[in-house]
């Protein structure tokens, strides 16, 4: 849904659904791929489910580690 939807509401609530994940180190590429989403709302709840996810890391380093580059998606 959030890669693939042609509706930008639909992309906005997947990346926020996104963010309720058990296993949150799985979908931090799909969250980093959204942040270059056309739409500001899907872009806005990809940040903010990222944001959650490092806040909630409290032992470092963190457990939820993203790509060291955007490129590094591919």
């Amino acid at each position: 849904m959030l890669h693939e939807s042609v509706d930008a509401d639909h992309r906005a609530i997947a990346a926020q659904m996104l963010g309720y994940v058990g296993d949150k180190q799985s979908v931090v590429p799909d969250l980093v791929s959204a942040i270059s989403d056309p739409y500001d709302g899907v872009r806005n709840n990809a940040m903010r489910a990222l944001a959650i996810f490092t806040m909630a890391t409290k032992v470092p380093p963190p457990a939820i580690r993203g790509p060291a580059r955007v490129t590094d998606l591919d």
